[in-house]
This record gives C-alpha cells, sequence and structure tokens, in this order.
C-alpha cells in the first residue's frame, strides 16, 4: 500500500519562509550590464532595447550607465524613426500614469527628454507625424488628456443644460404654464 512520507508544500501552511521571488544582486546587475554593453552592436533594434531596458523601474543601478553609451552614438541614430519612436512611447508611458509603481519620475525621465529634443527632426511637419500615424489622434501626455476631458465635461454639462431647457419649453407648450 501506499504510504505518504513527505509532505507536500502547498499543504504546509506554516512553512512560508520560500522567498517569493529572488533578489539579484547590484554588483551582479552591474556587471551583466557592461557584458551587455560591451557585446552589443548598437543597430537600430539594439538601441530600442537599451532605451527599454534603461527605462525600467528595477534597473536603476545601471540607467546611468545604458543611458550614457546611447547617447555617446546618437549621432548615429539620429536620423531613425523606429529609435524616436520607442523613446517617444517610452515617455508617453510613464508620463501617462506617473502613479504607478513602474513610473519613472520626471526627474529620472529628465535626459530622456533631452535626448528625444536632440534627436527629432527639426522639420515642423515631421517633427510632429507620430501623432497622425495611426486612424486616431495620438495625444501626447496625461496632462492633455486631462484637458480634454475637461472640455468634454464642460460641453457635456452645456448639452445638458440645453436639453433641459427644450424639455421645459416642450412642457410649457403641451401643460401651457
Amino acid at each position: 500500500m501506499f504510504s505518504q512520507t513527505h509532505f507536500y508544500k502547498w499543504r504546509h501552511f506554516s512553512d512560508l519562509s520560500c522567498p517569493k521571488c529572488i533578489s539579484v544582486p547590484v554588483d551582479n546587475l552591474k556587471a551583466i550590464t557592461k557584458l551587455l554593453l560591451s557585446c552589443t552592436t548598437f543597430s537600430e533594434d539594439d538601441i530600442c532595447r537599451l532605451l527599454k531596458l534603461s527605462t525600467n523601474k528595477w534597473i536603476s543601478c545601471c540607467r546611468t550607465e545604458i543611458f550614457n553609451a546611447i547617447t555617446d552614438i546618437k549621432d548615429t541614430f539620429c536620423k531613425s524613426d523606429k529609435v524616436e519612436h520607442t523613446l517617444r512611447d517610452e515617455l508617453t508611458h510613464h508620463l501617462s500614469i506617473p502613479e504607478a509603481a513602474w513610473a519613472l519620475s520626471e526627474k529620472e525621465l529628465e535626459p530622456y527628454k533631452k535626448l528625444l529634443s536632440d534627436i527629432e527632426p527639426k522639420n515642423v511637419v515631421m517633427k510632429y507625424r507620430w501623432m497622425f500615424e495611426d486612424m486616431f489622434l495620438r495625444l501626447p501626455q496625461k496632462k492633455e488628456r486631462q484637458t480634454l476631458k475637461k472640455i468634454i465635461g464642460r460641453s457635456r454639462r452645456l448639452e445638458t443644460r440645453l436639453l433641459k431647457k427644450s424639455f421645459q419649453k416642450e412642457d410649457e407648450k403641451v401643460y401651457g404654464s
């Protein structure tokens, strides 16, 4: 007959000593970053991946090394639409929900904003074409969305007032009050 010799871990409610996530020491992360930067070819795809990696909240100890490596070669990708879009998407992502745990602060995003202003085209049409590439207008930041929400709210309140007035006029016609 089968008899159990060891209790399953999921049945041990008292044994909660197992860590849920394994932390990586900062020294190891810095060494991995150094190895990554020495092996990369700095193609457009690599730069986009490095930008996404550097804007990760949990890579704060290596952010400056990655960002400095990218800015050192910015002349090679200054005309790249792909890098510009990736950088803008990352900035928009972090600025759209600043209260999220994964979002970087305004201060941490300042170098990225400067890099974006350095690499974006100087021609006004080419500079703002990203807003109209999709079928819908892409709004750049949360502040502008809040302004848009205020405008929509005002127009809804105005429409509600107009509807109430028209209903009152109809009531007066029907009931003669």
